[in-house]
């Protein structure tokens, strides 16, 4: 069996309610050379059943380590040059393997891309917002954007694997598994520019049960800090100008979560 150019790995933990549709809108890409890789981290419904009855779907499973360690054990176990990241709960359009394959191999020496995406909610499934159009994105030599904020959609970049490896694979500490994406993308921005395709590819998806929504802001606060110090510790020449805004970006982005939980917890008349 020939290898395949990219594999795509999906990590999974108690994701009956989505599966299903993420596997779906892989095997409708326009590009065919790929392989899939579903980790299941610890998962305690039928993650790993869905998987198992998708044809061809290579199945991995540990007990619950957190998503960058399953993403680890898909990046080890991948046989592809480039390796492609999807969130069990996303989606891809159908053109996103094809374009974004066109891009990399029309550019043999570069190393990752990554492109726009939508935003939608999980309920009524209508198109909050194209990121894009929200923040900017940037190509290129990306380093002091994304030190400022993380404005990659997880569910876009493809990254050739010895850059995956060669700039640690995600970290599993738990004491930065908020953002975990972030710290890899910065590392790898660190070594090498990025290019962007400038349309949404992917579909990201918001429900009540999302990471994102359900982190403490004190939790993602200390992990985010942790993560940008360590950015900033690989990286002498950063200015202290560009030190001084990010780490008052992230303490802003905490405050704006704990403002947001305060008025979701306030009920009609005062009460709470």
């Amino acid at each position: 069996m020939s290898e395949p150019l990219i594999s795509v790995v999906i990590s999974a933990y108690n994701a009956e309610k989505y599966l299903d549709e993420t596997l779906a809108s892989v095997r409708a890409q326009t590009f065919s050379n790929y392989e899939i890789i579903v980790v299941n981290d610890g998962s305690t419904d039928r993650t790993a059943e869905i998987a198992a009855a998708h044809q061809g779907v290579f199945l991995l499973s540990q007990s619950n380590r957190g998503a960058a360690a399953a993403r680890n054990a898909g990046i080890r176990a991948a046989r592809g040059n480039y390796v492609a990241f999807l969130d069990a709960d996303d989606i891809w359009l159908p053109s996103k393997l094809d374009k974004q394959a066109g891009r990399l191999l029309a550019r043999p020496l570069t190393a990752w891309t990554y492109a726009d995406a939508l935003v939608f909610d999980s309920a009524t499934r209508r198109t909050l917002c194209r990121i894009g159009e929200s923040i900017r994105l940037y190509e290129g030599d990306i380093l002091r954007p994304l030190l400022l904020r993380s404005f990659i959609p997880s569910a876009t970049p493809v990254v050739k694997k010895t850059v995956l490896m060669e700039a640690g694979l995600f970290d599993e500490a738990r004491e930065r598994r908020i953002g975990e994406d972030w710290n890899m993308w910065l590392r790898i921005a660190e070594r090498y520019p990025a290019t962007l395709i400038d349309e949404p590819l992917a579909m990201i998806r918001v429900h009540a049960a999302s990471v994102s929504r359900m982190a403490d802001p004190f939790e993602a606060y200390r992990s985010k800090r942790s993560i940008l110090e360590r950015a900033i510790g690989r990286n002498p020449r950063v200015s202290s100008a560009l030190r001084l805004r990010a780490r008052a970006n992230i303490a802003a982005s905490a405050g704006l979560r704990c403002l947001h939980n305060a008025v979701r917890r306030v009920r009609p008349g005062g009460g709470q």
